[in-house]
């Protein structure tokens, strides 16, 4: 009875050190891999990119109707206002708890976005149509971008790919877009840009 219970000791006593010599070893095999991570992100944060950068130069940065319609906007805002094209949507908005739905518009543009020069806060969105490719805008076919641009509440203001632009019917429409108190701030810039302009094709004219 004596040598059975010595028996039936050591085997837990041998379960036991096999289980203690397991435990060791995941615990040294576990240090060591996370030592290994650790050091080789160090060295990557440290790196040096010491090869060759292949990369071509973007031309033209926009196409050239598109160029030509942004001419055509910057002429028509008021002075106090100025357009910037290809603007990302991460760029005009930022996250409010929702990461998810923030990374969504990760990678996402805009044809114009119109700044207020003072502070370059965006205050309208312009969606430029070509109907040789689509009779609806870029940001109807993108839910992501229509959901984003309801959520910070800014007018978008859409028009379609002409030969020739008119800046009047551009101004009008941007100030359609803008609060009444921002309209009345505007009257005075507006009829200075006006006579500004026509004092330079005045000169263009004696040139």
């Amino acid at each position: 009875m004596i040598s059975f219970l010595l028996a039936e000791n050591n085997d837990i006593i041998l379960a036991i050190a096999i289980a203690s010599l397991f435990f060791a070893l995941a615990y040294i095999v576990s240090s060591a891999l996370k030592k290994k991570m650790n050091y080789s992100q160090s060295i990557t944060k440290g790196a040096k990119f010491e090869g060759q950068v292949k990369v071509t130069l973007h031309k033209p940065y926009i196409p050239a109707e598109r160029f030509r319609f942004y001419n055509a906007l910057q002429r028509a805002l008021p002075l106090e206002y100025t357009a910037f094209p290809n603007v990302g949507v991460d760029n005009i908005v930022k996250p409010a708890g929702d990461l998810v739905a923030y990374n969504a518009i990760g990678g996402k543009y805009l044809d114009y976005v119109i700044f207020k020069k003072e502070n370059m806060t965006p205050v309208a969105v312009v969606d430029l149509i070509d109907q040789s490719f689509s009779i609806t805008s870029t940001m109807q076919q993108d839910p992501v971008i229509t959901k984003t641009l309801k959520a910070i509440n800014i007018p978008v203001l859409d028009f379609y790919v002409e030969d020739k632009y008119n800046e009047k019917e551009i101004l009008a429409r941007f100030l359609d877009s803008q609060d009444p108190y921002t309209l009345a701030m505007l009257k005075k810039g507006i009829a200075t840009k006006k006579f500004d302009r026509n004092y330079d094709d005045e000169q263009n004219d004696d040139n």
